[in-house]
């Protein structure tokens, strides 16, 4: 037997080596996820051995309109991002203006956290790795009008959810910072950075680094909700630009591809060195242990994943005995999906315009497996069944709620005694006015309408400012709790879980 018979015989069974891929089926497979989750338009690109070996859009850009997405259709790719901010991170280390384990305020010098430890020995790793011991308080960018200094410097006010270095907490702020020093550094901003040493390189032409450009594309795709009803419809594309590193990249699978290729070589891009092996390789090197609970068990089921860590901007762990890095984004009406397989030479991108829809996830599973010659696994089942439970437990957190709720009770106290203004350090001005539609609070950029739960306890559901804007809270009820002091007026109020103290009159 000669060796280059028995080395294809060594092959895994089914292992599509460059050029060889059977793009017909995945094709189907594409259209049969794509069919099961009800995505309007997706794209896919897979990179092997160094080469794009697939590259194709599927569906539309808009539901019921004829513009097909292709492989140069813009998707927003949410917290795929935090891989591109890690990697400008990497840059600036190679060139000795960095460190991985610098203190951040050698950077900027004004960052602070409410924690004194956290405070003091904070650094540019503990960013990018989710160890802060802050937990997201994500409603100072979402809800807010804020810049990014401005929202950047409220987090530091913010309560801690744990101890600092104890607990891997994901959290978007911390990458948000880490973009904004890396950019300091660099001498200009995180968008320059990204487009200088990532975008231009790799000559990803249709990536950008906030909505604004991506929208001017006209090759672009719009986001799509499915709202509670089943109904399935456009909706205002959420402006993050101000998130920056933690979630404002936008590009085309094509773009991604690329990217894919320049991490596969481990630093190289068209045979020349972008980036030294080992400072690439440290972003993807583990760093916290992740617990495979909640929403990352969805994500990384123990049927496919028996080791989960995050390093700097990627999730570290096994899929099926290989080792694998990867990262997921969603933003209001995009879902994105980047899968490395180092060893393997292998990278895969799903981009999808729908949400809430694990359509990524499954269909990434899925290529990979056709890819390996594995054992198929029913992967949109899988995760249609995750979707439909994670529906079926929101449900039943409301009719709970609703249970639990002390019936023919009142507020302590009549409506206009609750209204004023209420601040919290973070988070600022909460005003609770009172009015022919009873009580409400106007705070950032949204209006909750308050609705009577039990004694002192209301329901909130966001009715402001517009329709639009809206979407992204349908499934979201706030629950606001005045505080009576001992002479019997309203002194505080919990709101965003957080405790607002009420202003002197």
């Amino acid at each position: 037997m000669t060796r280059l018979l028995l080395l294809l015989l060594l092959l895994p069974i089914g292992f599509a080596r460059a050029g060889e891929v059977d793009a017909n089926k995945l094709d189907e497979l594409v259209e049969q996820s794509m069919k099961a989750f009800e995505v309007p338009g997706a794209a896919v690109v897979i990179v092997q051995d160094d080469k794009l070996v697939y590259l194709k859009g599927f569906g539309v850009r808009e539901k019921d309109k004829a513009y097909k997405v292709t492989p140069d259709t813009v998707f927003a790719i949410a917290s795929c991002s935090k891989a591109f901010t890690a990697a400008g991170v990497a840059m600036l280390v190679a060139d000795g203006k960095m460190n991985w384990d610098d203190k951040v305020r050698q950077h900027l010098d004004w960052f602070r956290l409410s924690d004194s430890v956290a405070d003091r020995e904070v650094t540019i790793r503990d960013l990018l790795c989710h160890r802060t011991g802050m937990p997201r308080h994500d409603m100072l960018w979402s809800g807010t009008g804020n810049t990014t200094e401005e929202y950047v410097r409220a987090y530091g006010k913010a309560k801690p959810a744990t101890s600092f270095r104890s607990t891997w907490e994901y959290a978007n702020v911390p990458f948000t910072t880490a973009g904004l020093a890396s950019g300091q550094v660099a001498g200009s901003d995180w968008p320059t950075l990204m487009r200088s040493r990532i975008f231009e390189p790799l000559g990803m032409k249709n990536a950008y680094c906030s909505a604004r450009e991506a929208m001017a594309n006209p090759d672009h795709a719009i986001p799509h909700n499915r709202f509670p009803n089943g109904d399935i419809t456009q909706v205002k594309r959420a402006d993050v630009d101000s998130v920056r590193g933690a979630g404002s990249v936008n590009a085309s699978v094509r773009d991604l591809g690329q990217w894919l290729r320049f991490h596969l070589a481990d630093g190289k891009f068209d045979g020349k060195r972008l980036l030294p092996s080992n400072v690439l390789k440290e972003t993807r090197r583990p760093q916290m242990v992740v617990r495979q609970e909640g929403r990352w068990l969805i994500f990384f089921p123990e049927k496919a994943t028996k080791h989960l860590s995050y390093g700097l901007g990627w999730f570290v762990h096994d899929y099926r005995g290989q080792c694998a890095c990867s990262h997921g984004g969603t933003l209001d009406g995009f879902r994105a999906q980047t899968v490395l397989l180092p060893d393997k030479k292998l990278g895969v991108v799903v981009l999808g315009n729908l949400t809430p829809s694990s359509f990524p996830e499954a269909l990434t599973k899925i290529l990979i497996d056709n890819l390996l010659g594995l054992p198929a696994d029913d992967w949109n089942a899988h995760y249609m069944a995750a979707d439909i439970k994670t529906e079926a437990d929101r449900l039943a957190s409301v009719k709970k709620r609703d249970a639990d709720r002390k019936k023919d009770t009142k507020p302590s106290r009549e409506l206009e005694a609750y209204a004023g203004n209420y601040m919290e350090p973070a988070y600022g001005k909460a005003e609770v006015t009172h009015g022919k539609n009873g009580l409400q609070v106007n705070w950032g950029k949204i209006v909750v309408q308050l609705d009577h739960y039990h004694f002192d306890s209301f329901n909130g559901h966001v009715i402001g400012p517009t329709s639009d804007d809206v979407t992204r809270y349908q499934r979201q009820t706030f629950d606001v709790q005045f505080r009576l002091g001992k002479d019997g007026n309203v002194e505080g109020m919990k709101f965003l879980d957080q405790e607002f103290v009420r202003g002197k009159k």
